[in-house]
């Protein structure tokens, strides 16, 4: 039941067996975010992944020839950050890095865009991230925000998730990650929510 992996204590599940297990939901989630990134995308963007995994989302922005000046995958899990850089060609304009959401090390103003795909739900202190996102996007960057909704019955999955699984687990719902966005300074400009299977899904451009 749970599409879910570890980025805060230590290293997640083997890398080909989450993108098996998971593959109708990754290809729903990848599929949505791909449709309102990539007509945004410029020659000049530089791009943070800031939770990679399997480096699935840069594999086809790659595959599509998506325009970027440089791109980095950041993940806490040496697994899915080694799978990564083993699945990408090499190619100058990528880079990798480990750091948690929360503690990110870039300088502050470097990227045009950050993503975060299937993974707010997994960080401990996910206001602390979205602050980290803030801090190192340029002015009028934009952030693209995919998760679970917590929203109706699915409250009572993720329930049931938090308590059978030893992932951190910490959902919110659309219009509560609305609100903190626009309590630092984002600007909302895409919402969207949909159903996949027994998930409630969001997905929020926001615009600093």
């Amino acid at each position: 039941m749970m599409v879910t992996r570890e980025t805060n204590k230590h290293d997640g599940p083997n890398a080909q067996e989450y993108e098996h297990r998971w593959k109708g939901y990754l290809e729903n989630t990848h599929f949505k975010l791909l449709n309102v990134l990539l007509p945004d995308l410029k020659e000049s963007d530089i791009i943070l992944d800031a939770s990679c995994g399997t480096g699935l989302l840069v594999s086809q922005l790659l595959q599509k020839k998506a325009p970027f000046r440089e791109l980095v995958l950041n993940d806490i899990s040496p697994s899915m950050l080694s799978f990564a850089q083993s699945r990408l060609p090499r190619d100058d304009r990528i880079s990798f890095s480990a750091y948690p959401a929360s503690e990110l090390q870039f300088e502050e103003n470097r990227f045009t865009k950050v993503v975060c795909l299937n993974a707010l739900h997994n960080y401990s202190h996910p206001l602390a991230v979205l602050q980290q996102f803030k801090k190192v996007m340029i002015p009028n960057g934009r952030l693209y925000l995919l998760d679970w909704n917590r929203f109706g019955w699915f409250r009572l999955i993720n329930v049931f998730i938090r308590w059978s699984g030893n992932e951190t687990i910490n959902t919110w719902n659309i219009k509560e990650v609305n609100r903190y966005l626009r309590d630092l300074r984002y600007s909302i400009r895409y919402t969207e929510k949909w159903r996949y299977r027994y998930w409630q899904l969001f997905q929020i451009v926001a615009v600093l």
